[in-house]
């Protein structure tokens, strides 16, 4: 009986222990699933009843920037005087003045030109009176010719009569006469065509100090906007080619920006610039190829720029000093989240969504924001389901 019982107790100490080695191996196989799926990269948690979500929707954002900016030129057309120089008259114009297609805006003094159309017209007259002469002489020596191949004829005649009337060195001295007479001729000839020539030379010349005369003053090629005027003073000696203005259009004036959003402010927007008071309707401008502008996007040192064209009416300010703004964006249909769905991970905007029963960590890119809303300009879409607690 005692053995019996022995028997028994140990059968049930092993029985025991063996089931208890079988219970840790199944924790320890539960464990370390566990830790595999805890280290997969973006698995935050198992979807359960506790859990919120909501979908990613599209809305309207309304947001008020401050920061500073003023009024540029996108493009402008460059006034200098193509083939005019001169000391300086008067300037016509300001830098900031709306100015009309035609208005003068620069004046430079045309004595100059003038001493060269009078000598010019020297020149002219002295040539035309060459030219004369050379027509006098084309009738000397037609005559000339024509006395000289009498005398060659007359002189043959008598030779061919009696030799020793007309020697042979008497013939070929009338020859030789002859040949003279139709060099001159020639001559005179040839000398009024390079007379004709050099006229025509002078007289085109000419009309080109004329029309000089006429660009004495300098206007305005458009109706527009002086956004750039060269420091030039009375009787200063202007140079053709110089550049002393620059005029745009004002549809080609834009309003240049500097924000830490302006990376943000993209897409179809609407909004309104305020200044001192007064509110001016602009639309997101972008560079064109041609541009001023495209030289300044290339400059690195200058960041953070957005451009607005004005919709109506202009900001009276002068071009190129700096004011502060508030500037009112509105963005339409846009994608959006609720700024507690949105947190920062290692310097990355980032959202938790709901994808195969699981919360996943994915980045985002952010664009504006206002009180409680953010705007997402990438990374999920409307359909994209978000965790929100």
């Amino acid at each position: 009986m005692d053995l019996r019982r022995i028997l028994l107790v140990k059968t049930a100490i092993a029985i025991g222990a063996f089931i208890l080695l079988v219970l840790t191996l199944l924790l320890t196989s539960c464990s370390s699933l566990e830790g595999n799926l805890a280290g997969k990269n973006n698995i935050k948690a198992v979807i359960n009843d506790t859990i919120v979500t909501e979908k990613a929707t599209k809305g309207d954002l309304s947001v008020s920037l401050q920061g500073a900016g003023y009024l540029v030129p996108a493009r402008a057309v460059n006034l200098y005087y193509n083939d005019l120089s001169g000391p300086l008259k008067k300037v016509h114009a300001m830098l900031g003045d709306e100015v009309k297609l035609g208005q003068a805006i620069f004046e430079i003094d045309v004595k100059e030109v003038l001493e060269e159309i009078k000598r010019k017209e020297l020149e002219i007259k002295l040539l035309e009176l060459k030219i004369q002469q050379l027509d006098q002489s084309i009738a000397i020596n037609k005559a000339a010719v024509g006395q000289a191949e009498r005398d060659l004829e007359l002189s043959k005649k008598s030779h061919s009569v009696e030799p020793t009337l007309i020697s042979q060195n008497a013939l070929d001295k009338v020859r030789t006469q002859l040949e003279r007479a139709r060099c001159e001729l020639k001559n005179s000839f040839t000398n009024k065509e390079m007379g004709i020539i050099q006229l025509e030379l002078s007289k085109s010349e000419l009309d080109k100090l004329q029309e000089k005369l006429k660009q004495g003053t300098l206007v305005s090629p458009i109706d527009g906007k002086i956004v750039y005027l060269e420091r030039v003073y009375e009787s200063e000696r202007i140079n053709s080619g110089r550049v002393l203005a620059r005029i745009a259009e004002k549809s080609d004036i834009v309003f240049q920006m500097v924000t830490a959003e302006a990376r943000n402010i993209q897409g179809n927007i609407e909004a309104v610039i305020n200044l001192g008071g007064e509110k001016h309707p602009v639309m997101l401008y972008t560079p064109r190829p041609g541009d001023q502008l495209e030289l300044v996007e290339k400059d690195q040192k200058i960041k953070n720029r957005v451009y607005f064209s004005f919709k109506n009416s202009m900001p009276n300010i002068d071009i190129n000093v700096p004011v502060q703004v508030n500037v009112e964006v509105n963005k339409k249909g846009v994608l959006l989240l609720p700024k507690s769905a949105v947190r920062m991970e290692g310097g990355r905007s980032v959202t938790d969504i709901v994808k195969n029963g699981t919360a996943e960590t994915v980045e985002i890119i952010t664009g504006l924001a206002d009180d409680s809303r953010v705007e997402v300009l990438g990374g999920i879409n409307e359909e994209t389901e978000i965790l929100i607690k």
